[in-house]
């Protein structure tokens, strides 16, 4: 309890924070890269529903906001445990990768609702419902065969901000930055830990109390590919506009978050709003 008390307090003074992984979530992310590295083309090839943000996604399909010219350079995979049943039928859901991965997401929720409960348990209020049906886990591969165009770039994935009340990052290697437009900084830690940031609907919620983070991932040399993964959490698109905490202003978080998901290059929210 102390541990997500310091969480709060960096949320609130900073916008992020770095804890210890809890064990569970620990243990499935062990497990993801060799997992990962036993999938063939062939299977995330069949494995990849693109108009769904599901799967194996094709290179190139995401960017930060207003600025195509410049996609991220990693491969993607993305996860909403609701599609589990529509899965069953691939034969990558009998892997030790999905597995893996479905463990991961399963503890990663747990994890956001303490955390988000207890942000607004802090100052005063009542969290939005986020039951877990429209977050999801990313999964970003940063593979050695980009050397050639990081290169030419700065950044392997450009500064942003992203739309959900919270993201959660682990990761292989070093990369992650944050900052501001003027500056932005290496935020280290170790794979044994995990890294949390707000989004622009947590600051939306909060009416600014808590900012959300400029990041992004730097061209550091690697001789190795870097793996971070990444739980996006989202509140409950079906439920009715929520009242920010301090002006009650109306806020309809899926009109928001789904202005902001698509200047990224994703589909719309829609096709997979449960």
């Amino acid at each position: 309890m102390n541990e997500i008390s310091r969480v709060v307090d960096g949320l609130l003074e900073n916008g992020y924070a770095v804890f210890s992984m809890p064990p569970t979530l620990r243990e499935a992310f062990r497990l993801i890269p060799a997992g990962l590295a036993e999938i063939s083309e062939d299977e995330k090839q069949q494995f990849c529903f693109p108009e769904q943000l599901d799967g194996f996604l094709p290179f190139g399909s995401e960017y930060a906001a207003n600025n195509p010219g410049h996609p991220d350079l990693c491969e993607r995979f993305c996860y909403f445990q609701k599609y589990r049943a529509l899965h069953a039928r691939y034969p990558t859901a009998s892997t030790s990768f999905y597995r893996a991965i479905v463990a991961y997401e399963q503890a990663a929720a747990a994890l956001s609702n303490v955390v988000l409960d207890a942000v607004f348990a802090r100052l005063g209020g009542t969290a939005p419902k986020a039951p877990g049906d429209d977050s999801y886990i990313q999964v970003c591969r940063y593979n050695l065969e980009y050397s050639a165009a990081e290169r030419q770039r700065e950044y392997r994935m450009d500064p942003h901000v992203d739309s959900q009340l919270l993201t959660f990052i682990a990761q292989t290697d070093q990369g992650l930055m944050v900052g501001d437009h003027q500056r932005l900084q290496h935020i280290n830690f170790a794979p044994d830990e995990i890294f949390v940031m707000a989004g622009k609907l947590l600051e939306l919620a909060t009416d600014n109390e808590i900012r959300s983070v400029l990041h992004a991932v730097s061209c550091d040399e690697a001789i190795e590919p870097r793996l971070s993964i990444m739980y996006f959490q989202n509140p409950c698109f079906r439920a009715p506009p929520y009242a920010s905490l301090r002006h009650g202003s109306s806020i309809d978080f899926y009109a928001v978050a789904d202005v902001i998901h698509q200047s990224f290059g994703n589909p719309s929210y829609r096709n997979s709003v449960s």
